[in-house]
């Protein structure tokens, strides 16, 4: 049963995350913004790569009989804060606003996350600032030139979000299923 604390979490849906990370890029190009969308895959591709190794780590280490504090940095929190900043950027509003809506979905999710019992606080902040530190690098990336037009991005960004938070997308289970494998394949004593 979904507690108000899962619902919080639909802004940063894996499904809505992943289908806004390859359609930035898509709009990007065909609007000839092909270099940033470029960048934004480079960007937001090592980023959710960071998380899922980390997270990969983290349950490893943990099936390993090792205990941890830190088993699992927040996915939701990472893809949030620099995907939704990140579209307010590729639609041009500026880096310092960009920022601020990073910062202020990270500020939403990190406790919606820890209050539903799915991360600890040092996972949350981990989140954060993984998603925090892709987010200025995306900062980086050129504004929109002068009359590219935000509001028909904005709309399809949406659409996209809105389309694919109804679907399921459960990475956990699979990165658990990973590092039991690999624990497995380090050989005996090592794995569950």
């Amino acid at each position: 049963m979904a507690g108000p604390w899962d619902h919080v979490a639909l802004i940063a849906a894996p499904t809505a995350m992943l289908g806004l990370a390859l359609a930035v890029p898509a709009w990007l190009a065909l609007t000839g913004r092909g270099a940033a969308g470029r960048r934004w895959v480079v960007v937001v591709g090592g980023a959710l790569a960071v998380v899922a190794a980390l997270k990969l780590a983290g349950h490893a280490w943990t099936l390993a009989d090792r205990g941890a504090w830190l088993r699992s940095p927040s996915g939701h929190v990472a893809a949030g804060c620099l995907i939704w900043g990140g579209i307010a950027a590729m639609a041009g509003a500026g880096r310092l606003p960009s920022l601020a809506i990073g910062l202020a979905i990270a500020a939403v999710l990190a406790p919606a996350r820890i209050l539903g019992g799915q991360h600890t606080l040092a996972e949350a902040l981990l989140g954060s600032a993984i998603g925090l530190a892709a987010l200025g690098l995306l900062l980086r990336l050129p504004a929109a030139p002068a009359g590219w037009r935000a509001r028909p991005f904005l709309l399809a960004m949406a659409v996209v979000a809105l389309a694919a938070a109804p679907w399921r997308l459960a990475p956990e289970p699979v990165i658990e299923a990973m590092a039991a494998a690999l624990l497995r394949g380090l050989g005996p004593g090592r794995g569950p």
